[in-house]
């Protein structure tokens, strides 16, 4: 939602100040509009990861990079998709005597696009090695600025018409904006 915001003095006769007095604190209206507006998701995100266990460190990041590596290849030919790698973790697993048994490890790929069904079909075709850890969605920042721009035209001509009734009100033939917040 946008607010718009402002101070208004009254025009006509009420407006001519007495001697000594400040003419900006005089009829004085403060005024606000709003408009809003429900905006469809355009953009998806979506994570997926591998995980693997193995007694050997080097051997578990080849796994994983492996893996991951292969996944940004079907991913970077997917047109529409943006993909990039995310955050690996590995770490240590231990027996009941706390003795170093081998190693966990979790290696993460990240999808964004705005063609859903393109980002579907390529999650459903990466699940054959990897695990989808979850699915959101966003308005796109290019869609945002182009629906905050209407929505600040709208909210000032909403703003003008409130101002207008407001005027008329109080028996002035129109107003001054003194101080206007979008």
């Amino acid at each position: 939602a946008l607010v718009l915001g402002a101070l208004l003095i009254g025009a006509g006769a009420a407006h001519r100040a007495i001697a000594g007095e400040d003419p900006a604190r005089f009829n004085q209206i403060d005024l606000q509009a709003e408009v809003s507006r429900e905006v469809a998701n355009d953009l998806m995100h979506a994570t997926l990861y591998a995980e693997a266990n193995d007694p050997n460190a080097a051997a578990l990041a080849n796994l994983l990079n492996r893996t991951v590596n292969d996944a940004l290849k079907i991913a970077t030919e997917t047109k529409g998709v943006r993909a990039r790698s995310g955050g690996t973790f590995t770490y240590p697993v231990h027996d009941r005597n706390n003795k170093a048994t081998g190693w966990r490890g979790r290696s993460e790929i990240r999808l964004e696009g705005s063609d859903f069904q393109a980002i579907g079909a390529l999650i459903g075709k990466l699940q054959a090695t990897m695990q989808l850890g979850g699915v959101s969605f966003a308005i796109s920042p290019e869609q945002r600025r182009r629906v905050e721009n209407e929505l600040m035209t709208e909210a000032i001509a909403a703003f003008r018409a409130r101002a207008d009734i407001a005027a008329r009100a109080i028996g002035g033939r129109g107003y001054k904006i003194r101080r206007i917040t979008v």
